[in-house]
């Protein structure tokens, strides 16, 4: 007589059983096919960009999306934001780096930066800035030549209808001659909330 599996309640024949194809063979693939399919919609999906390349700006305050930090998220889906952002620039008062997010239409974003504070150069180095914003709100980060700066980007994006793309934009705070520049192995970390 058969038994069954205690898990997934697989049908298993007894070595005297006639086997037959639809109800001990087809029956247990159809629920072993049901079962891996939710456990895989159960695990987050985790999006991720590193930057394989310095990106350099030079008397350029115009935001314009980042050639790496880009990521596609889904219609009607919550994300969890990380990253670590290396950038580099003129000396206070001059440069400086300015940070905001576009995505798909209608999308929200409300995220903090912590990396030093400042528009157009530095501010005491210990100064971080934490405000929460939304994605279009700019967040304005001091430079300081020959200092490698960071800021850690934390937050939470929802999209609506639309699918699309989550991009970084960046660029200079104040326009200055000497190039501010967003590091190799910046990243960024996306992962599906729900």
């Amino acid at each position: 007589m058969a038994t069954f599996t205690p898990n997934y309640n697989l049908r298993k024949p007894a070595d005297t059983d006639f086997v037959d194809e639809d109800t001990d063979l087809n029956d247990n693939w159809d629920i072993v096919d049901t079962q891996l399919k939710t456990n895989a919609d159960a695990i987050p999906t985790v999006l991720r960009k590193i930057k394989t390349a310095n990106t350099d700006k030079t008397a350029d305050v115009a935001l314009a999306a980042d050639p790496h930090l880009f990521v596609p998220v889904a219609a009607n889906s919550i994300y969890l934001l990380f990253g670590w952002f290396v950038y580099s620039g003129a000396a206070a008062p001059a440069g400086g780096i300015q940070f905001d997010w576009t995505g798909p239409a209608g999308f929200s974003m409300r995220w903090s930066s912590n990396g030093v504070n400042g528009h157009g150069g530095v501010g005491a180095l210990t100064d971080n800035d934490v405000v929460v914003i939304t994605a279009s709100d700019i967040r304005n980060h001091g430079t300081n030549l020959g200092t490698k700066m960071s800021m850690h980007p934390m937050g939470v994006v929802r999209t609506v209808g639309t699918a699309g793309t989550l991009a970084l934009r960046w660029a200079q705070a104040t326009s200055n001659a000497t190039a501010t520049s967003l590091e190799i192995d910046s990243f960024i970390r996306v992962e599906k909330y729900s």
